[in-house]
């Protein structure tokens, strides 16, 4: 006899024969172990689809009583922390950097615009160039220069 069932396809890693035709991808929370998606077992996790295995909780985390997680929970509390996240601490440390530098920034900006209209109120107060009608532009106040000498010598 010669077999003529249809042909099984070969899924890839991380999924599982949907049918004879099509393959689904495993759900996070398990992983492709023979063919099958399989829950992880306790004290082990897996955040994407698509695996072939789950990863261990790292030392003071766990999964229990669960099987299929996707995060370890902090054993000494009972908050759930996604392992190959950053701590909530560290986010804050982060956050808190960013808005001195931003602060920083402002003041440096404020200063050097402020340190700027006083210099140049310093120029025009101190010019030994006056104001002078049409035509005379740019011309030196020898009165000016006379008087300024004058409340210097005093």
């Amino acid at each position: 006899g010669v077999d003529v069932s249809e042909p099984t396809c070969k899924c890839p890693s991380g999924s599982e024969p949907r049918n004879s035709t099509h393959c689904q991808w495993c759900e996070a929370g398990t992983y492709e172990k023979g063919g099958v998606c399989t829950e992880c077992s306790v004290d082990t996790y897996q955040a994407s689809r698509g695996s072939s295995g789950c990863t261990a909780c790292p030392l003071g985390y766990t999964t229990e009583p669960e099987m299929g997680s996707t995060v370890c929970i902090d054993t000494n509390s009972t908050t759930i922390q996604p392992v190959s996240g950053l701590s909530t601490t560290v986010l804050a440390v982060i956050a808190a950097l960013a808005a001195l530098v931003l602060v920083a920034g402002v003041v440096v900006v404020v200063f050097c615009v402020i340190r700027s209209k006083n210099h140049s109120r310093a120029k025009i107060g101190n010019s030994k160039v006056s104001p002078a009608p049409p035509g005379d532009a740019g011309q030196i106040n020898q009165g000016y220069v006379s008087s300024r000498a004058n409340i210097q010598q005093a």
